[in-house]
């Protein structure tokens, strides 16, 4: 046994916790941590997996370390990314220790023992496509291309092809360059974003990546930016689905590409990808042993998910193909996601109970990437080390530790296997003649088409065309015919005659995959554009999403009645309704809208719940423009004919269409949005004006109700008496909101005269109400300033947007009154040491956590996670937790920095970026509230420099609450008793 003391890891500190185990069917013990390295083959006997699999060895250290990703080529040899850096890189000035490996099985028994050195002082290389000959790989912020052309093994060819990747974080970089069935190479860009450039063309300018993944064409050097984005993984499934993950997202599908996304730059869905497997708080993981880990606040769930892929081999019982696997190192384990087809998607059904496809006992096993091999079996990359976690997310007084090295000098790969099967001889498919690999294309082993797909690529070969057209014509397998059309493709002979027969195909899976190669030709075939717009109102819910994308934007109105059959089949598919407004596009749109809300409208039984999404997001789509012809043909539909009798369905499309409208200016000539909803309205708001203040009526209808008369003048005193003296509390709040889109300011003025006597809630609402606007803002300090509310009154959001008003006068006023919750802060933290000094009620803290902190932070399912997740807290002393809450921007992470946008409207929201389009932002507001603002409604936006956080929360907590907030941050896992609290 290679022997190597741990110096008790980091346990001795005292205050860490293991990571953590769910209760597992049969009462198991956890293992303790092992405090040395194993011997590779030791090590597979603490390893469990499931029932028929077993675990074999393929390489070890010293033929391979820090392995981090590998790749087979068509000769089956096995070609290794070294992370050699992790986790500090080179010293100063010096080269990267990344190297590129070549394992070889000389003897054929299974175990690669042969290893040379490729290429190395590459600086942190993440990962490898093997590509005509010589390899693509990815190292800190750039793409390269090697290749040996002399013979000697090394690669004396080094060129880049791609700069400007973000090299934040060893973690966080560009990684898994991956050729798909495209015949393009996908890239996950590592969540950081940076600007992408092509090397040898400086000038051009670079690609924003924030947000995005990032894909080229090998042969036509072409690139773009793709929907996503990874962490550390990417891989594909059969039908050319895109999958990545990060640290709290085992499994993410890509469903709406970018390029469909442009289709309607002034839609913004909420997302463009999909969480197959549950994430965060949801996922579910059950290590078998208790290794010490950094992160140590999501007990049982993932917090490292990494090198995901989807199998797809031929070694397996049936029952896997197709499933997810992601590993997750420091629980020292993979897990499986199996998959079912839902929609347009994907979800997982089972996975969330133990066992774990495959764990150790061994807590030096750091699974970090899975890869497919020849042989249909499911290769393991195994980091083997002490610590996984990066030294950057670890507590300063852990960061220089030298047990975070152990390891450096290791690694492993192995292979899952179904024990039933007998191995099978290495692929050399190197000097297999054309026509094999044409019949590889059908190959059940993923492994298998995909090489022979890139052999195929690379040639280049007019002898393949025949073959691959009878292919793509006449087999049996869907597989192997898509397989042949995208070969084409790649070969650019592919006929449109073949391409509309591929269209036909009985096959649903074939006609996708027709359907985007279609898509590329739209515009020099036009008549292509019918047919592919005819399987939008198909059977199969899957090439429906893909022909409604496909297919536009309509080019025609003629094309309206086929996108309306797509609408009314949608059912409550968000993806599949957001694929209809993408498909109908920016010009037609609102025609396509207008028509199919008459249709709900005009139906005999009431809209359901789908129809209702679909229309309100496509009023809001089509309204953004600002068009009069629009809003007028939408206003039509939602209001029919005078003397028809109101619905709830017109109520709510009446409000989706005003507050679409909402702030919006009025072209000229035209009648305000709202004197025209008041016209041919009127008695759809009678409706409303009727059901708000009737307590007979369900609560759902009530708000409805209210929400629609914000925009009835007349309707104001009517909701000042809900918002003051209504029984509900929750129709109090709604009134108050809606006063705070249109109410007076004398409404404000007797809404705030209640403030003392509201309940905390209610208190909020007013507060952010108040806020929204100038002269409330103004009528807000004046109340302050008579006393009826108190400067600690104020939420700290709302005081930090006062204090930094754009007005001067404002600003300088709000500095005045509200003094007391700022304050030097040195002072501040020395004050409040004391705190450290008082006996803890981590019980008490939690009531403490609850009124002041909730709003941003979430911890044991009371509060929300717009802020720093702050629950993990084990590995700070109180010391570091009390300058974290007295100095709250001393440091800041870059995605929880607060931003204020002010609307053209003069509305101004505050909150941390969520998400971003080129059409969109979304922001995460206190509270949990999430706000979609189109780029095009934005008049200014800024980053406050600082975190929602303002300073001066200890105005509003005492020494004592502090000691216990503190104690209730440190313990708040043991309060059902199961660990003593510290």
């Amino acid at each position: 046994m290679i022997v190597r003391t741990l110096p008790l890891l980091l346990c001795t500190l005292g205050m860490f916790l293991s990571f953590a185990q769910a209760a597992q069917a049969e009462e198991t013990t956890p293992a303790p941590p092992v405090a040395s390295p194993l011997e590779a083959k030791a090590a597979i006997e603490l390893m469990e997996t499931a029932p028929g699999f077993q675990v074999e060895l393929v390489a070890c250290e010293p033929t391979v370390v820090d392995p981090v990703a590998i790749r087979f080529d068509e000769d089956g040899r096995l070609w290794v990314v070294e992370m050699r850096d992790y986790p500090n890189g080179p010293a100063e000035g010096q080269p990267g220790l990344s190297q590129i490996r070549l394992l070889e099985d000389v003897d054929g028994d299974g175990f690669y023992e042969k290893g040379t050195t490729f290429a190395d002082e590459l600086l942190f290389a993440t990962g490898l496509q093997p590509y005509d000959g010589g390899l693509f790989v990815t190292v800190a912020g750039a793409l390269l291309y090697l290749k040996d052309t002399t013979g000697d093994g090394r690669a004396d060819h080094r060129r880049t092809w791609f700069t400007g990747f973000a090299e934040m974080n060893p973690q966080l970089r560009v990684n898994h360059p991956t050729l798909a069935l495209d015949n393009q190479i996908y890239l996950a860009n590592g969540l950081r974003g940076g600007e992408a450039k092509k090397f040898d063309a400086p000038d051009q300018p670079g690609l924003p990546l924030q947000g995005r993944d990032f894909r080229f064409d090998p042969r036509t050097e072409a690139y773009e930016t793709v929907s996503g984005m990874g962490q550390f993984g990417l891989c594909f499934d059969d039908d050319g689905n895109r999958f990545v993950c990060s640290n709290r997202n085992p499994l993410k599908q890509i469903v709406l590409e970018e390029r469909y996304l442009s289709h309607h730059d002034k839609f913004a869905p909420p997302a463009a990808t999909h969480d197959v497997s549950p994430p965060g708080e949801s996922s579910r993981v059950f290590p078998i042993n208790n290794g010490w880990v950094t992160s140590n606040l999501h007990e049982g769930q993932f917090t490292a998910a990494c090198g995901v892929t989807i199998y797809r081999g031929d070694q397996w019982p049936a029952e896997y193909r197709g499933d997810g696997f992601t590993c997750e190192p420091t629980g020292s384990l993979v897990h499986r996601s199996p998959l079912q087809p839902d929609g347009a998607t994907f979800k997982t059904v089972g996975g969330d109970q133990p066992p774990e496809f495959l764990a150790s006992r061994d807590g030096w096993f750091r699974p970090v990437n899975l890869e497919l091999g020849p042989d249909g079996a499911l290769y393991v990359v195994d980091m083997y080390r002490a610590v996984i976690e990066h030294p950057h997310w670890m507590p300063e007084e852990l960061k220089d530790r030298r047990d975070l090295l152990l390891g450096n000098e290791q690694g492993r790969i192995y292979r899952v296997v179904a024990k039933s099967d007998k191995r099978r001889p290495p692929a050399k498919l190197s000097q297999a003649a054309t026509a094999e690999l044409v019949a590889l294309l059908a190959h059940p082993n993923a492994w298998q088409r995909e090489t022979a797909a890139r052999l195929l690529l690379q040639r280049q070969d007019p002898a393949a065309v025949p073959a691959l057209l009878e292919l793509a014509q006449s087999h049996d397998e869907p597989l192997a015919r898509f397989h042949a059309l995208w070969a084409l493709e790649g070969q650019q002979a592919l006929t449109d005659e073949a391409l509309a027969a591929a269209l036909e195909d009985a096959s649903p899976r074939v006609q996708r995959q027709a359907l985007l190669i279609a898509e590329r030709r739209l515009e020099n075939t036009p008549a292509l554009r019918d047919k592919v717009l005819s399987l939008a109102a198909g059977k199969d819910p899957v090439v429906r999403f893909q022909a409604a994308l496909s297919g536009g934007p309509l080019a025609s109105d003629s094309q309206l009645p086929v996108l309306l059959k797509a609408a009314s089949l949608s059912g409550d598919d968000p993806w599949q309704q957001y694929a209809v407004i993408l498909g109908a596009g920016r010009e037609l749109g609102w025609q396509a809208a207008s028509q199919f809300i008459a249709s709900i409208r005009q139906a005999p039984q009431a809209a359901t719940p789908g129809q209702l999404s679909l229309a309100q997001l496509w009023l809001q789509t089509s309204l953004a423009d600002n068009s009069p012809q629009a809003a007028d043909a939408l206003l039509h539909a939602i209001t029919g004919d005078a003397g028809a009798v109101p619905t709830g369905t017109q109520m709510v499309l009446l409000t989706s269409w005003l507050k679409a409208l909402d702030g919006r200016q009025t072209p000229a000539g035209q009648a305000a949005p709202f004197d025209a909803a008041a016209d041919s309205g009127k008695a759809i708001f009678a409706l409303a004006r009727t059901a708000a203040s009737d307590e007979s009526r369900s609560l759902a209808e009530r708000q409805q109700a209210i929400e629609l008369l914000a925009f009835d003048g007349p309707s104001e005193p009517q909701l000042l008496k809900l918002a003051t003296d209504d029984s509900s509390p929750a129709i109090r709040i709604d009134a108050i909101e809606a006063l705070a889109r249109r109410g007076s300011d004398a409404s404000w003025s007797t809404l705030l005269q209640g403030f003392k006597s509201a309940a905390p809630p209610v208190r909020h609402v007013l507060l952010r109400g108040a806020a929204a606007r100038p002269a409330r803002r103004d009528l807000l300090l004046q109340a302050v300033a008579d006393g009826a509310i108190r400067p600690g009154e104020i939420d700290l959001a709302v005081a930090n947007q006062l204090r930094n008003d754009r007005d001067e006068k404002r600003k300088e006023r709000a500095g005045k009154l509200l003094t007391a919750v700022t304050g030097d802060r040195a002072e501040a933290l020395a004050r409040y040491r004391a705190a450290l000094e008082l006996p803890a009620d981590p019980r008490a803290g939690q009531a403490v956590f609850a009124k002041q902190c909730a709003t941003c932070h979430r911890i044991d399912g009371t509060g929300f996670e717009v802020g720093p997740n702050i629950g993990d807290t084990r590995t700070k002393t109180p010391e570091q937790l009390l300058t974290d809450i007295i100095q709250p921007n001393r440091a800041i992470d870059a995605n929880f920095l607060a931003y204020v946008v002010e609307t053209l409207d003069g509305k101004v929201l505050t909150g941390v970026f969520a998400a971003e389009t080129g059409a969109s932002i979304t922001l995460q507001q206190p509270g949990g509230k999430t706000s979609i603002v189109l780029r095009d409604d934005i008049e200014r936006m800024q980053s406050t420099g600082v975190s929602l956080m303002p300073d001066g929360v200890e105005n509003n907590v005492s020494l004592q609450q502090m000691a216990d907030l503190i104690g209730y941050l440190k313990n708040w896992r043991y309060l059902d008793g199961r660990t003593p609290l510290r």
